[in-house]
């Protein structure tokens, strides 16, 4: 049995690792699981799969070129 947390932190931990390839990462477990017939973490990981559309969806990828172009009022300054 997964549970929804260990769900969501299995995408977050595939979304800061893998940024926008973390989709990718995720649909090779699936196909390595429906290859070798392990239904049960299949399906873990089509929720897990979901779970990073969800995160993706909700914040757009942060790149060096976006956070240059940003207007300075929509800057994060970082407390020293």
């Amino acid at each position: 049995m997964v549970f929804e947390l260990d769900i969501w932190q299995a995408a977050n931990d595939l979304v800061s690792r893998y940024q926008h390839r973390a989709v990718v990462q995720a649909a090779r477990r699936i196909d390595e699981c429906r290859r070798s017939g392990d239904w049960r973490s299949q399906e873990a990981w089509e929720t897990i799969l979901k779970a990073v559309d969800a995160i993706q969806a909700r914040k757009p990828p942060v790149t060096r070129a976006t956070r240059l172009t940003l207007p300075a009022e929509l800057r994060i300054i970082r407390a020293k």
